[in-house]
């Protein structure tokens, strides 16, 4: 067939095709450059359709987030932390500890006391030499 006079001939462009394959309302079969402007004004008119639903469903999320589930999570955890410290075999173990180290401060409260004793009875020994009124024979000698 040949081409006739008021028809343009025909010619293969790769470009000149677009596939219109779309997606959600998105054409996702166009040129690299065609799809992120097309997902640009899809979202901006999706915004703009719903944006006080949007706002309302944030600010109500962030109210139960704020007046339960933080509340629950709190509470939670502290029968979480009051469970582990009253678990018997915790405390057994801890008791031992504690009497480990009590046994420790109590022969490092005796060994202080001790050395305090015997400051203090040196230096009464020394005030008793100090007050001595001393005889002619030891000042001479």
């Amino acid at each position: 067939m040949a081409a006739t006079a008021d028809a343009p001939p025909l010619q293969f462009t790769p470009y000149a095709y677009t596939p219109t394959v779309k997606f959600l309302g998105i054409n996702v079969g166009g040129t690299i450059l065609q799809r992120p402007a097309e997902y640009l004004n899809a979202l901006t008119s999706y915004l703009h359709q719903n944006a006080w639903s949007i706002v309302f469903l944030i600010l109500g999320g962030y109210l139960v987030k704020v007046k339960v589930l933080d509340p629950m999570h709190e509470k939670y955890r502290k029968a979480r932390s009051y469970r582990e410290a009253t678990d018997p075999n915790r405390v057994a173990s801890l008791q031992t500890d504690m009497r480990r180290v009590r046994l420790a401060q109590q022969e490092e409260a005796a060994k202080r006391s001790r050395e305090a004793e015997e400051e203090a009875r040196k230096k009464k020994a020394e005030e008793k030499d100090k007050k001595r009124i001393k005889h002619p024979i030891e000042e001479r000698g």
